[in-house]
């Protein structure tokens, strides 16, 4: 309400009053052009019966302005002036506060009209130079102002309204009827429209109209479209239509007011006059900074008003210290973020005038890493894991591959480092033919054949599963594929097609016939209740009784005997996985065919490959170099035909701390003599050891470690122990050596020999090295579950990474020679691996989802041995991740198995950049692997100057 008004609380008069006098143009008392401002003031005027008028008071020379007025008919321009004038001294001088008066007193008679917006005044009506003159209104009514103002002949022009120019124009223009002289400036014209139970209502439109009053409840003054157009106002439409109570038939009769109509719909949209502050210059410290750098920012501004200034500094990331003012400067200093996208600007300052007026500046800066900075610095023991690889005392420390020479069991062949293994045939004793193989302990686990027993770095006490309870070892039923084709108890086939569907009953269980037992038409060959003899020690000489399936292979087996597959006769678990087995195979075989006589033949023609040489000449009979080191066909033969080289293949490279796992798959008819160290394998045992459920088999397989054997251990301790460097005789009787054994070196104790003289011979020759086997004992491994050992490992102590693979290939240990099939496993290459800890670790792992590692600049300096040679390849390779760590919750555990990338080190250089966004991560470390051909050639790593930049995620 305004004041003198019940029940008004707004502000007295005399401040408005004030404003009024501060901001008037000249037309009106307490004004001067001096005091001209260039914006409109919004002011909410509150008449009575709570009815709100949001209007802009027009306190400047507006180009474009509006000026309405209300003011009795009778009267002329010249009159309504000179009572304006009257009006404002009769005020005691006070100006526009006399106008105020007035105001006041006719709202307390009536209410004001209800106004809305409608379209604008008509700029091309008015003439150039002083607006459109002001059309004096007989009948009362609103007129609108045009450019300009000041005084004219003397009479105040307010908005180019001149009342003597008026007079004028008037004077000569005919009489206008009261229709016409319901216009205003432009063509505008202001009308009374007849609206049905709603009343009156006054409008303005850009054509001629009539004036009429209508009884109504309500009348209301529409000026539509009538905006401040004022270049300076900031006036745009003019508000919602303000409600009037049917009292005000008319304007009041004293009523002259100029009003600009605004487009802001409540006063919390108003805008203040005056003019923004101005920024004189900015300035930063720098444009690119470093995450642990401090920017310096700083703004100097000015207000056109002269008023002071406030400023207030805000940073969408980093961290703002407190800002220190002047009175029209400011400065901050920023800490930045880890990273910020480029071209950013994420400081801005903002100068606020006393009219809460206020202009904005931004910072553009770039935080950026430095790539050149070295992260890595000297190597640390606690920094690094090292694998193979030793950190000399030199200062500063360096890297070097470290050779050792590994002692090997064979129930657990762990390499500590990574080497790059091959097996050279030696000799083969027998008439059954053999295949060489192994596989990674952990395929095994993977697949679910073994339980850990939750300690899967510990294998000591792993057992084979039974998933289906079955009473058969879920390896052993996989290897022969014996699960039923269906039931609660069926398996996924592993191989490509079934051969063979017929079943079989034993003990209540369902099985399936093996494949590698049954001949080419699948004939049954399933026997229940045979009398057997007992394969446990010290019961050889009792029978029991027992089933038994499967059947010996015919000397022209065909299509029979077989699981189909990559190989026909070697089981589909055991071969390199191919399409031929359904991808399902997890073994590597090396040799094929491990025969060596003067004939061309295999056992009944069950061997892997066909035997093509009748030399006995310490060669397989077949061409091996024919298949690559995991026992798949080559594209290419790099050395067709059988020669020297096809003594040894390439078993490739063996991770390091990796458990892996011989077998020997051998084609033989053993039948079922315990008492002369020969049986038939055993499938299912009851609970005392006794075997329920025999396999009758011409294709076994024997495992490095014995716990896996199917072949019942009838002997059990002592284990056979043999003296490495001395010739087998067969009449030496290992429990009391005679004049056929040897004495060991620097004992008195004399041993068997282990190897055949031919064998011996072999190794001495330079296709092995000239090796000598030392008189050394060397002793089988000790049987585990009950199974047969079939392997004795021994290490030459004159050699470095050399061990000898001897075979015993009977079911059931027979002589326990260990010595029909002789195999020398070597490293051809020896590998050692490091690893970085994380060089982002001292960044908290919540802000690692704030940045990612975009590139890496990798630096190496390196040391090779004159004994290295010039190696084809490097002897040292090196890879950079990101995901080195895996974070949750605040903590973070090492990621096993990152996404390693290589770095790109072309020769003759030794520093390249690796790109890694990517791969979206923030957890840096990086690796190298050393690899050296011979125990002479210690690849060595002087330094690692690593560094990165970080970028927000995408």
């Amino acid at each position: 309400m305004l004041p003198g008004i019940p029940g008004s609380s707004r502000t007295p008069w005399g401040t408005w009053q004030e404003r009024m006098q501060k901001n008037s143009p000249g037309p009106f008392p307490g004004g001067t052009a001096a005091t001209r401002p260039h914006r409109t003031s919004t002011r909410s005027l509150h008449v009575p019966h709570s009815v709100r008028v949001s209007l802009p008071v027009c306190l400047a020379r507006h180009r474009r302005g509006l000026l309405l007025e209300a003011r009795p008919a009778h009267r002329g321009p010249e009159e309504r002036l000179g009572e304006l004038r009257q009006g404002a001294e009769g005020e005691g001088g006070r100006g526009q506060q006399g106008l105020r008066v007035r105001l006041e007193e006719q709202l307390r008679e009536g209410e004001l009209p209800r106004l809305r917006s409608d379209e604008g005044p008509d700029p091309e009506r008015m003439p150039a130079g002083r607006g459109h003159p002001g059309r004096g209104l007989p009948h009362g009514g609103w007129q609108g102002g045009g450019e300009g103002g000041g005084h004219q002949d003397g009479l105040p022009v307010v908005d180019g309204w001149n009342p003597g120019l008026a007079r004028r124009e008037r004077a000569d223009r005919p009489h206008r009827s009261g229709e016409e002289q319901h216009r205003g400036q432009g063509g505008r014209e202001l009308q009374l429209e007849e609206r049905p139970r709603r009343g009156a209502v006054a409008t303005a439109s850009g054509r001629a109209g009539t004036s009429s009053t209508q009884p109504s409840s309500e009348k209301r003054l529409a000026g539509r479209g009538l905006r401040c157009q004022g270049a300076r106002s900031g006036c745009n439409a003019f508000p919602e239509e303000i409600a009037l109570p049917s009292r005000m038939n008319r304007l009041p009769s004293f009523l002259s007011v100029v009003l600009c109509l605004s487009g802001l719909a409540s006063p919390s949209q108003a805008q203040p006059s005056g003019l923004p502050p101005e920024f004189v210059s900015v300035s930063q410290s720098t444009s690119q900074v470093r995450p642990k750098d401090i920017a310096l920012f700083g703004a100097v501004a000015s207000d056109p008003q002269g008023s002071p200034l406030t400023f207030s500094w805000s940073a969408s990331t980093g961290w703002l210290d407190a800002p220190t003012h002047g009175v029209n400067t400011s400065e901050v200093s920023w800490r930045p973020p880890l990273c910020l996208a480029p071209g950013g600007a994420p400081v801005s300052v903002t100068a606020t005038n006393a009219l809460g007026l206020s202009a904005t500046a931004s910072f553009a800066i770039d935080v950026q890493r430095d790539l050149a900075e070295d992260r890595q610095g000297d190597f640390r023991p606690m920094e690094l894991g090292l694998d193979g690889v030793l950190l000399t005392e030199h200062t500063p420390p360096q890297l070097r591959l470290n050779h050792h020479r590994p002692s090997l069991n064979g129930e657990h062949i762990l390499f500590a480092t990574e080497r790059q293994l091959s097996a050279s045939f030696v000799s083969e004793q027998s008439e059954a033919s053999h295949s060489l193989g192994w596989l990674y302990y952990d395929d095994l686990v993977s697949r679910g054949y073994i339980d850990t027993r939750g300690t899967p770095w510990d294998s000591a006490d792993d057992v084979l599963r039974d998933a289906n309870a079955n009473g058969v070892a879920d390896l052993h039923e996989d290897l022969y594929n014996l699960a039923p084709p269906s039931g609660g108890q069926a398996r996924p086939y592993v191989g490509g097609t079934r051969r063979c569907v017929r079943t079989f009953v034993s003990g209540g269980l369902l099985y399936s016939q093996p494949e590698l037992a049954l001949n080419s038409t699948c004939s049954s060959a399933f026997a229940a209740g045979q009398s057997l003899a007992d394969a446990r020690p010290g019961k050889t000489h009792l029978f029991h009784t027992t089933d038994v399936v499967g059947a010996f292979s015919t000397t022209l087996p065909g299509s029979g005997f077989s699981d189909g597959g990559l190989y026909a006769r070697i089981p589909n678990l055991l071969e390199p996985a191919a399409s031929a087995n359904g991808f399902k195979g997890l073994g590597r075989l090396g040799f094929l065919l491990a025969d060596d006589d003067d004939d061309l033949t295999v056992h009944n023609r069950l061997g892997a490959v066909t035997d093509v040489s009748d030399f006995w000449d310490g060669i397989p009979d077949y061409d091996t170099s024919a298949y690559d080191g995991t026992g798949l066909p080559r594209t290419t033969n790099p050395d067709p035909g059988i020669s020297d080289q096809d003594r040894t293949v390439d078993l490739g490279w063996v991770e390091g701390r990796k458990e892996i796992v011989l077998f020997l798959v051998v084609h033989d008819s053993t039948p079922h003599e315990p008492e002369a160290g020969m049986v038939y394998p055993c499938l299912r045992k009851a609970a005392d050891g006794r075997c329920t459920l025999h396999l009758k088999t011409s294709t076994s397989v024997f495992f490095s470690k014995s716990r896996w054997n199917l072949d019942p251990d009838v002997v059990g301790t002592p284990v056979a122990q043999r003296n490495m460097g001395c010739d087998y005789q067969p009449s030496c009787d290992p429990d009391a050596p005679g004049r056929y054994s040897c004495t060991l070196n620097g004992t008195t104790q004399r041993m068997c020999g282990w190897l055949e003289p031919d064998s011996l011979d072999q190794l001495s020759s330079p296709a092995h090295g000239q090796l000598m086997l030392p008189m050394a004992a060397t002793e089988a491994s000790h049987p585990v579950s009950g199974g047969t050992p079939h392997l004795l490992i021994g290490t030459p102590g004159t050699a470095t990474s050399q061990w000898i693979l001897g075979f015993e290939d009977v079911s059931g240990g027979g002589d326990r020679d260990f010595n029909d099939v002789v195999f020398r496993l070597h490293t051809t290459g020896t590998g050692g691996t490091v690893r970085s800890s994380v060089l982002t670790a001292d960044v908290p792992p919540e802000l690692g989802d704030v940045c990612d590692v975009s590139r890496v600049r990798f630096r190496a300096e390196e040391y090779l041995q004159p004994a290295c040679g010039t190696p084809v390849s490097p002897l040292i390779t090196y890879f950079v991740a990101s995901d080195c760590r895996v974070c949750s919750q605040g903590f973070c555990t090492a990621n096993a198995t990152p996404n390693w990338v290589p770095v790109p080190l072309s020769a003759g250089q030794n520093e390249a950049v690796v790109d890694l966004t990517p791969f979206q991560g923030f957890q840096l470390c990086w690796k190298a692997q050393l690899r050296s051909p011979d125990s002479q050639c210690a690849p060595t790593i002087l330094d690692v100057d690593l560094g990165y930049e970080l970028t927000p995620p995408p």
